[in-house]
């Protein structure tokens, strides 16, 4: 039998749809982290960042963790992608260095995903002037996010079994409004800064059924995905 499977996402919300057993222990993470453990391995929440996936990686492996599944949201970098567009990481891009996605096989060949490299940047990159600049620089990358480059490089140093996959939310041509200031360490609303960010930006107010439409896409494909990869844990 192999090694348990553990699911790590940087945000709940983005995992918020899949099943856990009733079973379910929690698991101490280096804040702002989250973690629950169960028989057949567990889900844990690292928030956005170098820092915080690195330590959340480390408790996991603490913990007993082996083989981590490590998934997300992220930004298109090809026009044609739209939100719910899946993609196995094969490489993670970081300025001027590139790590090797490990991954399972076995894994890889039961989700069926196309294979594509990332961007990992340092900071949110919704505008698409930025998004086109990355493409151009990064031919090879399908998306843009902000951890699998330092979970991949964590879980070698930790002798973790990782594989990674991401989810489009937003598409390459469409910007993304920039909630940070109205959001926690774990992506969830802080409701006074949400509603003064609706009244003091009627652009954005207008831009967030469109967000909240694309993001539903993105956790449903998210939900499926992890229900696979789990189903014969």
């Amino acid at each position: 039998m192999s090694e348990p499977l553990w699911l790590l996402a940087p945000l709940p919300g983005e995992l918020e749809r899949v099943p856990r057993p009733a079973s379910q222990e929690p698991l101490t993470l280096p804040s702002p982290g989250l973690a629950w453990r169960w028989a057949e391995g567990g889900i844990a929440f690292s928030g956005v960042g170098r820092r915080a996936t690195r330590g959340a990686l480390e408790a996991l492996a603490a913990a007993g963790a082996r083989r981590v599944l490590h998934l997300g949201c992220a930004g298109g970098l090809r026009a044609e992608l739209r939100p719910g567009d899946a993609f196995w990481i094969t490489g993670a891009n970081h300025e001027d260095q590139r790590l090797e996605g490990p991954g399972e096989d076995a894994l890889r060949e039961r989700l069926s995903l196309p294979a594509a490299e990332c961007v990992t940047v340092r900071q949110v990159a919704g505008d698409p002037a930025a998004k086109q600049a990355l493409a151009e620089r990064f031919p090879a990358a399908a998306v843009v996010e902000m951890e699998t480059y330092w979970a991949i490089e964590a879980a070698a140093e930790l002798g973790l079994t990782l594989s990674c996959l991401r989810v489009v939310v937003d598409r390459r041509d469409e910007p993304l409004p920039d909630l940070s200031s109205a959001l926690d360490s774990l992506g969830r609303p802080k409701p006074l800064r949400m509603a003064w960010k609706i009244v003091s930006s009627p652009r954005t107010a207008m831009k967030l059924p469109g967000v909240a439409k694309a993001f539903g896409a993105a956790q449903d494909r998210l939900a499926a995905l992890a229900r696979l990869a789990l189903a014969e844990e």
